[in-house]
């Protein structure tokens, strides 16, 4: 009877675990902070220009989120520009366990006349 009871309660543990994982986590896009190398190289390949352009990034899952739902979050953090992307990235991008990919683009203001 003790090995049934342990069992129950590893199998509750897992439950609630899970559930624990899941409020945490969406499967959505999100926007987090670019990558540092990305932030270094546009520094230098536009020292100054005024506007300048940003760069944005986007955690992801490949294997949930499709390239609209990842460009249309990335529109929403540059909404009066033109993006283009640039690289993405798997290694330390403190992007979230179930979102691990980071897309990093380059947000271009628009030139008013």
């Amino acid at each position: 009877m003790n090995s049934r009871h342990a069992t129950t309660l590893r199998v509750s543990l897992l439950g609630v675990v899970a559930f624990v994982l899941a409020a945490c986590t969406t499967t959505r896009p999100i926007p987090v902070d670019p990558s540092k190398p990305m932030v270094r190289a546009l520094e230098i390949e536009e020292p100054e220009a005024t506007p300048g352009p940003t760069i944005v990034a986007v955690c992801y899952n490949s294997m949930i989120n499709s390239d609209a739902e990842i460009v249309a979050e990335a529109q929403w953090s540059c909404p009066a520009g033109r993006l283009t992307e640039r690289q993405d990235d798997w290694v330390w991008t403190r992007c979230p366990l179930l979102q691990p990919e980071r897309a990093n683009f380059v947000c271009v203001p628009e030139q008013r006349p």
